[in-house]
């Protein structure tokens, strides 16, 4: 199969424009359900035509109905004008019940329609736009990050020192723990945690910026020998590969002397943190 091979697309749904006259013409909804012995001679997605339409009339046949024909073949080209047109579809909880869950691998709109989900289970009925699990975001306009900063200054005590935000920038996922003063893994995946300790004036000695992951060191990003009084800015970057409910801090590495972190007033600039999910 070639890219030259791709069909011709179809601009509109079968009978469309479908319409009785004169009596005759136009089309149905055909239902799901079998409709033996409920409509002699209807369709239905269950069944298709039934028997009795292929049963010579003199048998006690049915002719088959027209408005069916119309009508499934309606149903069934409207989605493909949908996809051909590049179109997407979103989380409906009736066609989730239908199908029993949709399966691992299904992509769907969220609801502001600026990016998808992809669903990592199979079986899959929550909703993804409500938090429902077995979802994570991804593709273009999918970026899921959360940015904080500290906007007062904070002293940094001598020994591992955590480092606090007390300002949500944006945080439209729940990334920051604000009672606690951690970021959260709310999906399983790869997080990338970036910002930057701005310290005005620190004393003279071996100061760095760690990771931790639960408590427990993961990752020491930056370590500098302040060797005078001069203000430093301590970077960490760091990708992380974390489980659902995982939580990560900044520690700083304050060996002697505490320190100050971060400018007395509005700093945005000077102590700050994103954490970015960058994909199951």
């Amino acid at each position: 199969m070639q890219l030259t091979n791709a069909p011709a697309k179809i601009v509109e749904a079968f009978a469309v424009n479908a319409a009785a006259s004169g009596g005759y013409g136009g089309k149905r909804t055909v239902p799901v359900p079998s409709q033996i012995g409920v409509t002699p001679g209807a369709a239905s997605f269950n069944d298709g035509f039934p028997p009795t339409t292929m049963t010579p009339l003199t048998d006690g046949g049915v002719v088959m109905s027209g408005l069916d024909m119309n009508g499934a073949l309606n149903q069934i080209s409207a989605p493909v004008v949908w996809s051909n047109v590049g179109a997407s579809f979103q989380y409906d909880s009736v066609f989730s019940a239908a199908i029993g869950g949709y399966p691992k691998g299904a992509q769907l709109l969220n609801a502001a329609g600026t990016g998808f989900w992809l669903s990592v289970v199979d079986n899959n009925t929550t909703d993804p736009d409500t938090g429902g699990a077995g979802w994570v975001p991804f593709g273009s306009g999918a970026s899921v990050s959360s940015s904080v900063y500290a906007s007062t200054q904070q002293t940094l005590a001598s020994g591992n020192s955590k480092v606090l935000w007390d300002t949500v920038e944006f945080d439209p996922f729940t990334l920051w723990n604000s009672s606690a003063k951690v970021f959260q893994a709310i999906w399983a995946g790869k997080y990338r945690l970036t910002g930057t300790t701005y310290l005005p004036s620190p004393s003279g000695q071996l100061i760095g910026s760690m990771i931790y992951k639960n408590g427990a060191l993961a990752r020491q990003c930056a370590q500098y020998p302040q060797v005078s009084d001069g203000s430093m800015a301590y970077p960490f970057d760091t990708i992380l590969v974390c489980a659902a409910g995982d939580q990560l801090d900044v520690v700083m590495s304050i060996p002697q002397t505490a320190v100050l972190a971060g400018q007395s007033g509005t700093n945005v600039a000077y102590v700050f943190a994103q954490l970015e999910f960058l994909g199951a």
